[in-house]
């Protein structure tokens, strides 16, 4: 997610045309039949913070890189000077990081940027970072998928940069010199599509919807149009975090006789073929968290119909914008052709959980009645909590939602929308991405080439999630993590380009911190009890031996399994209710299966991912 201020030379080109319909060939299952809305309330409450925002609507984006920070820019006010400032909403405190406000914010990787004071160019720095440095542009488009690739257009020329915008390079060359928009895709910003005029005419211009799948290096033409008296046209590829990476809107205006309409358009293959979604008589602006009006939820796509922020109509299409159905609301609501509203016609707006995008709220933007909660893309709801008008949605697990209140900040966490990550997705149609329909999630990137070359479905199972961005709690930081039946990825990005650059998490340390902490016998660190063909691990206090020892060196030692942090013990599974005798280690646990004695499944790994997942209250 970003957020975005205008400035200078980010205005959109102008443009022009109607497209033609046209079909798209592939559509999804459709989910199961739409249940009755229900309004289950929980024993949830806004928390006081103890923080104020300053005068003047400042903007306001999560810290990527400090879970529990706010960070807003302060244009100036009367109570606090220009500046970007931090949040803290655990501690109450607020810290201000230097004098320079941002504009644009990555939520996904904690860079800033901004219009640098006393220079010609930009700033870009972070709340680790806040002295920052000056670049030569400021991002027109970044991603959400935690890397530091972004876009910028100069003189309708096109410029990428792979380190955040301290170096640029010229892309698109090939294009012409009229590149208007560029859109990466939110999973994966190396494929980038660009929107070039390609020929000006009196009458009519034309244009070209170009396609790259590897930072702007190459291009393929996907779409070429003429159009006439257009004022706007924009683009926006990647439709969340679940989507395809060629799912592609685009918004088309016009202008005719001093009105506007602009007709939106939906494509599923990369640019090739559009279907119209719907047309209205607004001036169309690129979408913004709380302003959007196309969700994809990870099964179906949701279209929301609205007018200064009145929601008309929330319909559901599995196949890709050909036929929609209307989804239930709330019974707190009324819904008929003119509104959706309640008695007292306040209007409601909808809003999105990025990173596990079956997770809506819709809420009361005058901040009156209930907030309502729905975590399988709209086809049931319940009531969540009351009275907050400006909801923020972090960025990552788990879910903390901000309320804004009179200036005023208020936080919820909200432990039951990671529910939605375990459910089944479409398959991922970049190239190197495996898909399993056994869970019905997809393994690509670096997640994947570590999967493979260290054992794969053997010594980590079948992928339980997409990936998304945790805190992990072995060190408190952000990152991004993808479960597993038998473990958990994460990737480091400061250890980019070594082998370390993803690592396991530390499951069998989070799973048996209380056991260890009570001082259960097998836990307790013991000397070495020099096991015939054994070895002591002094950094932990336990030995390992026999066939565990065996197993442990074959299938990747240390750098897999970690040190050993149990002796061997008999413990119950909780898988089959069987009791097994086994060993726990940092990263997994050992199981001893006599049964398959002599075969490559004498010895069997725990399925930790799993069981940390159900401790979450994920899994059932």
């Amino acid at each position: 997610m970003r957020t975005l201020l205008k400035k200078p030379g980010l205005t959109f080109a102008v443009y022009t045309l109607l497209l033609p319909l046209l079909t798209i060939f592939t559509s999804f299952t459709s989910p199961p039949t739409a249940l009755a809305a229900s309004d289950t309330s929980e024993t949830l409450s806004w928390k006081d913070t103890n923080l104020s925002l300053p005068t003047g609507s400042p903007l306001t984006c999560f810290d990527g890189l400090q879970p529990g920070k706010l960070l807003a820019a302060s244009k100036g006010s009367n109570d606090l000077p220009a500046g970007t400032y931090s949040y803290d909403w655990l501690s109450g405190q607020r810290t201000q990081l230097n004098q320079n406000p941002f504009s644009l914010c990555n939520e996904s990787n904690g860079r800033l940027y901004a219009n640098a004071k006393g220079t010609e160019g930009a700033a870009q720095f972070t709340s680790l970072t806040p002295d920052g440095q000056t670049i030569l542009y400021t991002p027109d488009e970044i991603s959400n998928d935690s890397s530091d690739l972004v876009y910028a257009i100069a003189s309708k020329k096109l410029f990428a940069s792979t380190n955040g915008g301290f170096d640029w390079q010229e892309r698109g060359q090939a294009l012409g010199p009229g590149i208007l928009v560029v859109s990466a895709s939110q999973k994966d910003a190396r494929s980038v599509y660009a929107l070039v005029k390609t020929k000006f005419s009196a009458t009519e211009d034309t244009y070209a919807l170009f396609f790259s799948p590897n930072a702007a290096q190459t291009w393929e033409k996907r779409y070429q149009a003429n159009y006439s008296n257009t004022t706007s046209l924009v683009i926006q590829a990647g439709l969340g975090q679940a989507a395809p990476v060629d799912a592609l809107l685009l918004y088309v205006t016009l202008k005719s006789t001093g009105t506007y309409q602009t007709t939106t358009l939906l494509s599923s293959d990369g640019g090739r073929n559009f279907v119209q979604l719907e047309q209205n008589n607004l001036n169309y602006q690129k979408p913004s968290p709380d302003n959007r009006k196309f969700f994809f939820t990870g099964q179906s796509f949701l279209r929301i119909s609205n007018r200064y922020s009145r929601v008309l109509a929330i319909d559901r299409s599995t196949d890709w914008g050909k036929t929609w159905q209307p989804l239930p609301v709330p019974s707190g609501l009324v819904n008929d052709p003119l509104s959706l509203k309640d008695e007292f016609g306040r209007p409601v707006t909808l809003l999105q959980v990025d990173w596990a995008p079956a997770n809506l709220f819709m809420e009361f933007t005058d901040g009156t009645g209930d907030i309502y909660y729905s975590g399988d893309g709209g086809m049931t709801w319940q009531t969540l909590v009351k009275n907050m008008p400006d909801l923020k949605i972090s960025p990552y697990a788990p879910l903390t939602l901000i309320g804004i209140k009179t200036r005023k900040l208020y936080s919820l966490e909200i432990g039951q929308t990671g529910k939605a990550l375990l459910a089944n997705v479409p398959p991922d149609r970049s190239d190197g991405s495996l898909f399993f329909p056994e869970t019905g999630h997809n393994l690509g990137g670096s997640f994947r080439a570590y999967w493979q070359a260290h054992g794969g479905l053997a010594q980590f199972g079948f992928p339980r999630t997409e990936p998304f961005r945790e805190i992990n709690a072995a060190d408190g930081k952000l990152y991004t993590v993808q479960y597993f039946e038998r473990n958990r990825f994460e990737y480091h990005p400061e250890n980019k380009g070594t082998p370390y650059e993803v690592q396991l998490g530390l499951l069998g340390n989070q799973l048996t911190a209380k056991q260890r902490d009570a001082g259960t016998p097998a836990f307790v660190p013991t000397e070495n009890r020099n096991y015939p063909g054994g070895q002591f691990f002094a950094q932990t206090g336990h030995n390992l031996s026999a066939g565990f020892k065996s197993y442990w060196e074959a299938n990747g030692g240390l750098a897999i399994y970690g040190y050993p942090i149990s002796e061997e013990f008999d413990e119950v599974n909780p898988e089959d209710g069987k009791t097994y005798t086994v060993q726990y280690f940092e990263r997994n646990r050992f199981e001893y299966h006599p049964e398959n004695k002599g075969t490559s499944y004498e010895v069997l790994l725990g399925l930790l991912g799993n069981k940390l997942l159900k401790d979450k209250g994920w899994l059932e």
